[in-house]
């Protein structure tokens, strides 16, 4: 796995956590995988590694949604001035949601492991508990989460579909309050028959879209598409338009409805995270 961004954070975060019947239900023997309590989700969730993904510009990332995979029944903290919306994991579906994958607990000290998939990113975070009951995050650590050679199997279906290199072509999901707008160009220098391809596909995904037709990134990406099933349903209140650029072309995108707005933005970061891509114009998207 290849490491995204590591931030490793000195600031003790401390929240008391009563020690009684309840922890000693979650940590019993019997019980093989511990949960995690409601404090520590506090902790996790106010924790300055997290911050830079979790975008709460986005309409669609407030209220923050957590899945109840591992968690603890308890009091439900804030986010953003507003609880967290704790889903069942069974329902949680594709929409953007904080979800732990382990908790371990070996005496005094423990590691909690929480994906963010939207973003394509994956946390961890050692914590210890004191003899008076006080949790800390002694360390917080954000790594990749997809491997590369998930990453590389996106690159791969993505030069079928689009008909260019991915590796030498560069692209740009970008946010904007009506919408937003999606680059693909080719590095300076490259063929200009590749430039011809990615015009030829920017055109057919715009006429595809406007009849809500996502079958492309649903090729590219083996997967239902975050937002497309909203995207398709509210199509009449979304404009589409393919601009050729110097080195490619772009689709930009337009809508006046909110709910098609956040599902736009909930496309546009999806694929940013599962192509490695910038937010804005101008940034080159990592490689593997």
């Amino acid at each position: 796995m290849r490491t995204l961004h590591v931030a490793t954070i000195t600031v003790v975060f401390q929240v008391l956590i009563a020690v009684g019947s309840d922890w000693a239900a979650v940590s019993a023997p019997q019980r093989s995988q511990p949960l995690v309590p409601r404090a520590v989700l506090k902790l996790i969730v106010e924790h300055p590694a997290l911050a830079p993904y979790l975008h709460p510009e986005l309409a669609s990332r407030v209220p923050l949604v957590v899945s109840d995979h591992l968690l603890e029944p308890g009091v439900t903290p804030s986010k953003f001035g507003q609880p967290l919306r704790i889903v069942p994991d069974r329902e949680v579906g594709t929409q953007p949601h904080l979800r732990i994958t382990s908790f371990e607990v070996d005496g005094s000290r423990a590691k909690a492991v929480v994906e963010y998939r939207v973003e394509g990113v994956r946390a961890v975070f050692d914590l210890r508990r004191n003899s008076n009951g006080w949790w800390t995050v002694v360390d917080a650590k954000v790594t990749e989460h997809q491997s590369d050679s998930a990453f590389a199997a996106v690159q791969s279906r993505g030069e079928t579909v689009m008909g260019v290199d991915q590796y030498t072509s560069t692209h740009v999901f970008e946010d904007l309050p009506d919408g937003g707008r999606i680059i693909l160009e080719r590095d300076p220098h490259a063929d200009t028959a590749g430039v011809a391809r990615i015009r030829q596909h920017m055109h057919d995904i715009t006429a595809a879209f406007e009849a809500g037709d996502f079958t492309k990134p649903f090729q590219v990406h083996a997967e239902a598409v975050p937002g497309t099933s909203v995207m398709a349903a509210r199509r009449s209140t979304i404009r589409y338009v393919e601009i050729d650029r110097p080195r490619g072309a772009e689709v930009r995108i337009r809508t006046t409805d909110p709910a098609a707005l956040a599902a736009v933005h909930e496309f546009l970061a999806f694929q940013r995270g599962a192509h490695h891509a910038p937010e804005h114009r101008g940034e080159k998207g990592h490689g593997p």
